[in-house]
């Protein structure tokens, strides 16, 4: 009998041996995956904050070092070469590429000096991984640029990352992110927010010129409200030349389909006023003006606003292309006051 229950015993010590050496394999399996799944996201995520903003100089292109009195500036949101279609996976990488060459081909037939896009893929699986901002500035000629990330995240089966940029045929001596009010905090904290990007650009001997390059939310006015309450106090110190141009997603009171907040502020209206900019065109006067969306223009949410103190508006057009469901805008203005 004695010898029975010690085998017994040891039998019920294997087995719990068995058992519990299947845990520990189980537990380390799932922490492998667990690593797998969430660690690239912790990386991208932890490194998504000092690479933010970026400004690269093109050695095998010569920038521009005079400026002749003039100054042509372009605002365009490529929607991540994906045209007019409703989703980012919609199209081949190849297809992505394609087009935005040809988005770089109409950027170098306007010959423009400074030029903001917004949703600019520079790391995503749905394009590739093509740096659509490198790519962009090398096709249409462009020394210098700067690119500033919105969204950056990612998994172990590929990266989102993308935002705005700014190229410039004139030096860019300092670029910094322009910090936007996100539209909820918990989604900032999980793939990150839009912003701007602020850049310094250096036009000869005269004084420097401020571009800021905005990407404001698109789900709510009182969001863009709040942006351009944070943009009163980041850009009102500056008394210089200043541009401020991109995709706003707002439109004046008296333009088609235009917003307002409960308590009726409209964010258009308060960025002209709070940072005392003037708006290209003056007024919304034909369909021709309108830009989004880009097959069936119904609102102009793509501007581009400047101080008149420095700058007269020589022309301005919107572009009509179906390259992205959004339309270029362009203005042309006359140096008026830079020393």
């Amino acid at each position: 009998m004695t010898e029975v229950t010690g085998n017994t015993h040891d039998m019920a010590d294997v087995a719990r041996t068995s058992i519990s050496r299947r845990r520990i394999r189980r537990a380390m399996l799932y922490g492998l995956l667990l690593v797998l799944v969430f660690g690239p996201y912790i990386f991208y995520r932890a490194n998504s904050g000092p690479n933010r903003v970026q400004v690269v100089q093109r050695t095998d292109q010569l920038g521009r070092l005079e400026c002749d009195g003039t100054l042509k500036v372009v605002a365009w949101n490529i929607a991540h070469g994906r045209g007019v279609a409703d989703s980012n996976w919609e199209g081949s990488a190849e297809q992505k590429a394609r087009r935005v060459m040809e988005i770089a081909q109409v950027i170098r037939d306007l010959d423009a000096d400074i030029v903001v896009l917004n949703e600019v893929d520079f790391a995503t699986i749905w394009s590739g991984n093509f740096n659509q901002a490198a790519g962009i500035a090398e096709a249409a000629g462009f020394p210098y640029f700067a690119r500033q990330t919105n969204l950056d995240f990612g998994f172990l089966f590929g990266r989102f990352q993308f935002g705005n940029v700014v190229l410039s045929r004139y030096p860019i001596t300092q670029a910094s992110a322009l910090d936007l009010p996100p539209h909820r905090e918990w989604e900032d904290w999980l793939v990150g927010r839009k912003r701007g990007l602020l850049c310094t650009i250096e036009i000869g001997k005269s004084q420097p010129v401020k571009i800021a390059g905005l990407h404001l939310e698109h789900r709510s006015e009182a969001s863009r409200v709040e942006s351009v309450r944070y943009l009163q106090k980041e850009l009102a110190a500056w008394e210089g030349p200043l541009i401020v141009l991109g995709d706003l997603n707002t439109t004046p009171r008296n333009a088609p389909q235009s917003r307002e907040t409960v308590d009726g502020e409209n964010a258009f209206d308060l960025l002209n006023v709070s940072i005392g900019l003037q708006a290209a065109p003056l007024q919304i006067l034909s369909a021709e003006q309108l830009t989004f969306p880009a097959w069936a223009p119904a609102r102009a949410i793509d501007w581009i606003l400047y101080r008149t103190k420095f700058f007269q508006l020589v022309k301005h057009e919107v572009i009509p292309t179906l390259l992205s469901d959004h339309r270029p805008v362009v203005a042309t203005f006359r140096l008026t006051e830079l020393k």
